[in-house]
């Protein structure tokens, strides 16, 4: 696959390059909040799974997506639990 021509490719990558920029932002901020730490992670997990997205091939891939999916919900459910406590 050419992913260069690939629209989808180009999408996703944005959405990589965005959610990597705003956790390393929140990562030199992160004395300054509580939930900044499951933030992070939160914005890890969703520019991971969007690079995989992007590059999918394969059945695998597509487990590999399954838990991830789980992970970032768990991590949602973490930040709002701490920001309700």
């Amino acid at each position: 696959m050419l992913f260069q021509y690939n629209l989808y490719f180009v999408i996703l990558s944005v959405t990589v390059i965005i959610s990597s920029t705003v956790a390393f932002t929140a990562w030199h901020r992160r004395s300054t909040s509580l939930a900044s730490k499951p933030f992070i992670l939160m914005m890890l997990a969703i520019a991971g799974k969007e690079l995989i997205r992007a590059t999918r091939d394969s059945d695998r891939v597509a487990l590999i997506i399954m838990d991830i999916d789980y992970f970032k919900i768990l991590m949602i459910h973490s930040v709002i639990r701490l920001a309700i406590a």
